[in-house]
């Protein structure tokens, strides 16, 4: 995956977590976590970029160079999502015009989305981040 993908996969979780309208603590964990695994500091330009509207997930998915990193796109959207409980409605509405967007296999998907929300249900002292590639979920205790 390269340094172009990272970045665009944060972009969508960002998207994701502004899905609902408002952003949760633990939203806003799972973020800065992804962020800094992706080696990006600064996340206040893209926050500004999505409050105006200047980024959609059409635009960002087309940055996206394969299926893996289309895929890695809707799982860390998904973890989001599902950071500060299951996901809402509007997350639930965002992520199913995501998964079109990525064309990710709605059976390819539907093991993320069942561990997502099983993370969703569980105590946990940190947010849940994404491993070293950013491909697979893990606890982050902190």
């Amino acid at each position: 995956m390269n340094d172009q993908d990272q970045a665009a996969i944060v972009t969508i979780a960002m998207l994701a977590a502004a899905a609902d309208g408002s952003q949760s603590a633990g939203e806003r964990a799972q973020l800065q976590t992804l962020a800094a695994r992706a080696g990006l500091a600064d996340l206040d330009a893209l926050t500004r970029q999505i409050a105006s509207g200047q980024l959609q997930p059409p635009d960002v998915a087309r940055r996206l160079s394969d299926d893996a990193a289309r895929r890695q796109a809707y799982e860390a959207a998904l973890l989001v999502c599902n950071a500060d409980g299951p996901a809402n409605v509007r997350e639930q509405a965002f992520l199913s015009a995501l998964r079109v967007t990525l064309g990710v296999d709605g059976s390819a998907s539907q093991e993320a989305e069942r561990s997502s929300r099983e993370l969703a249900t569980l105590p946990i002292s940190g947010p849940a981040v994404l491993a070293g590639d950013l491909g697979r979920p893990v606890a982050n205790d902190r």
